[in-house]
């Protein structure tokens, strides 16, 4: 809802995992990862029409892009792999925080939400490994004490598909969609920790993450998508990060420091058709530390500041045009020039916040908080303050309300000199909530509660298409979302537990330049998730999901015209933008899971079964020149269109197994 969190008190710290983050991770269709398990939640959509096999979440119907992600307080650059699954081994996570609007002073640089990923403390134990593998995944995790003082953990995991599907299966079942699979797709990631108590008071942490990805295809001169020579044949998409950090925390005397150093290497590298390229590679350098104290008087003050300095190595020898979110198509390039850059950008920012959280008497408690940023790059200084009221109506009824501004740097893509436009300003929003909570039952083990929300966007990027006068892109866009959220949930008695959420939504966006009123490709008006657990004895806990989500928008096709740099070819002549809806997607999952303790450890089999009713949710609606597998053209679209539709997978089981010793 407005602020879910899923932590405790002391910020990682930690060895164990937090009880709602346990019952996130036995959601049936989260396959053990409670990041996948925030598409039950309230207000959390897909990006894809096909549901949660894409890249990043919708956060009450803001962009992924306007999103942020930290692991451990560093901003993160991103948390999930490129087909859905997160980047963290389970076993290592102690908790996260969905902040879907109105959060705190302490996080900047985003629009969207916020997902705050802390990782557990090693535990300071006799050697332990915990080996895992399923159709998905295989993975393993070595955990130790170090005398007294000291622990560390390392946890490596890699993907499964490539080794057990062969890309000749995997091309025969695909049929004739003009893309061949070269390299199934391969993820790997891996976290480890190591930490040593100074003394009763310090604590040093050293911590280490990265994932990667790596995908290869060919394009087929007949691939729809694309309508150039130049696009066609062999492409590799390989991306990763690893990041570097040393902690130091202090606490005594009534207050707590902590200071992070840590440095991030991320590599982008896209190759694709005749010659073209679009790499990036960059080094971020960040510095953050954090002073709390609880002064008396019901205060408990808390501030912090950030220094980041990023560098950018950019190569790009492609055909590129401005494209954005509110144009109908991307054009086509045909015959049109490469686009060459190649140089470095570096960008410096500091960030600083302030925030009072005061209990003001026993019924009302005042968050009060600034925001300051600052960049070389946009030059767009924020001074943005922040504000959560909330009251105790009774002992069982609290409500509350958040208000705040927040704002965010454009995309590379956008800004970037040459191909972008370096003077754009910072994208600004301004958060509205208000909740309310009731506990229910004797034994306070149900909980209803209900939110309604505004986002009130302004500075958005939108390309030279949508606004002639702009150099590559401006900051001539706005655009809204807002809606009511519900969450009934049952927390764990009596051997069950679940949750119902449901979201009615609405997301718009308007353009500065001709003073249109735009749908927003990402706007699902009704997301619909029940999630069941059931507890059998000790040893046996089964699970089941329902998730219903509107479709996401698209632009229909009602016309062919002649290019005009090449009559043979036929483009597609798009109607009014995200006018159609794609139809509902909806998934039953189930998950058994049987665990056996044993002396010398535990072993653990479970099955998940995704998409049980065998549901075949339309992923997108190709144009398709080559007349293979044609449907009867959708709503919006002309009748003479050849349209096909790109379908999301079946029915699709896994089996895993799991042991630790």
């Amino acid at each position: 809802m407005e602020e879910i969190i899923v932590t405790d008190s002391a910020e990682g710290r930690q060895t164990e995992m937090t009880r709602q983050t346990r019952q996130l991770l036995g959601a049936a269709g989260a396959a053990g990862d409670p990041l996948q398990a925030l598409y039950a939640l309230p207000g959390v959509a897909t990006a894809d029409a096909d549901g949660p096999v894409g890249t990043e979440p919708v956060i009450r119907g803001s962009a992924p892009e306007d999103n942020v992600y930290y692991i451990d307080g560093i901003p993160a650059t991103y948390l999930f792999h490129l087909f859905g699954d997160s980047i963290f081994d389970r076993h290592l996570i102690h908790s996260f925080e969905l902040h879907p609007a109105a959060f705190s002073s302490r996080y900047g640089n985003a629009t969207g939400g916020v997902i705050d990923v802390r990782l557990r403390t090693p535990r300071n134990q006799d050697f332990t490994a915990t080996l895992h593998t399923s159709i998905l995944s295989a993975g393993a995790l070595l955990e130790s004490g170090i005398g007294e003082r000291q622990a560390f953990y390392l946890s490596f995991r890699r993907s499964m598909m490539d080794l057990l599907i062969s890309e000749e299966d995997v091309n025969e079942a695909a049929g004739t969609a003009g893309v061949t699979i070269d390299r199934f797709p391969v993820s790997e990631d891996y976290q480890a920790k190591y930490v040593i108590d100074i003394d009763d008071g310090n604590r040093l942490t050293l911590l280490a993450a990265g994932a990667s990805d790596f995908i290869g295809v060919t394009f087929g001169e007949s691939f729809d998508g694309f309508r150039d020579p130049d696009f066609a044949g062999p492409a590799e998409l390989d991306r990763s990060f690893d990041s570097l950090g040393l902690e130091w925390s202090r606490h005594g005397d009534g207050g707590r420091f902590t200071s992070v150093l840590s440095r991030i290497e991320n590599r982008d590298h896209l190759d694709y058709g005749a010659g073209q390229r679009q790499h990036i590679r960059f080094q971020r350098h960040i510095s953050r530390s954090r002073y709390q104290r609880a002064p008396g008087g019901g205060h408990e003050l808390s501030a912090g500041v950030s220094l980041e300095h990023s560098r950018y190595d950019l190569d790009f020898n492609a055909k590129i045009s401005p494209c954005g979110s509110l144009d109908r198509d991307c054009p086509t390039v045909r015959r049109r020039a490469y686009d060459v850059y190649v140089g470095t950008l570096s960008v410096s920012a500091y960030e600083l916040f302030a925030e009072d959280e005061w209990a003001v008497d026993d019924q009302n408690t005042l968050r009060l908080g600034v925001y300051l940023s600052d960049d070389d790059h946009t030059r767009d200084a924020r001074l943005e303050p922040r504000m959560r009221w909330e009251r105790a109506i009774s002992e069982r009824l609290s409500s509350f309300v958040s208000i705040g501004q927040y704002s965010q740097i454009p995309q590379l893509n956008e800004s970037m000199p040459a191909l972008g436009n370096p003077d754009l300003d910072r994208i600004k929003a301004d958060h509205y909530v208000w909740g309310i909570r009731q506990l229910l039952g004797g034994g306070l083990n149900w909980s209803w509660s209900a939110e309604v929300y505004l986002k009130d966007m302004t500075d958005l990027v939108i390309s030279s298409r949508q606004d002639p006068l702009a150099d590559n892109y401006s900051n001539n866009a706005g655009g809204r979302s807002y809606g009511a959220e519900f969450l009934l949930r049952r927390e764990l008695s009596e051997g069950w537990f679940g949750w119902a959420a449901l979201s009615l939504s609405r997301s718009d966006r308007s353009n500065g330049a001709t003073g249109e009123a735009l749908e927003f490709e990402h706007d699902k008006p009704v997301l619909f998730s029940l999630v069941l657990n059931r507890r059998i004895g000790e040893r046996w806990m089964l699970g089941v999901k329902w998730n219903y989500q509107s479709g996401a928008r698209h632009t229909p096709i009602v016309a062919l015209a002649p290019d005009a740099s090449d009559r043979s070819v036929l483009n597609p002549v798009y109607g009014a933008l995200h006018s159609e809806r794609y139809p509902a997607y909806h998934r039953l999952d189930f998950r058994i899971e049987y665990a056996t303790p044993k002396d010398w450890g535990y072993r653990k089999f479970y099955a998940d079964i995704l998409n049980v009713y065998d549901r075949r949710n339309v992923e997108e609606y190709v144009y398709a020149p080559d007349g293979a597998d044609l449907i009867r053209p959708p709503p919006g679209f002309a009748r003479d269109i050849p349209v096909r539709a790109e379908t999301g997978e079946g029915l699709f089981p896994s089996l895993g197994f799991e042991i630790q010793f």
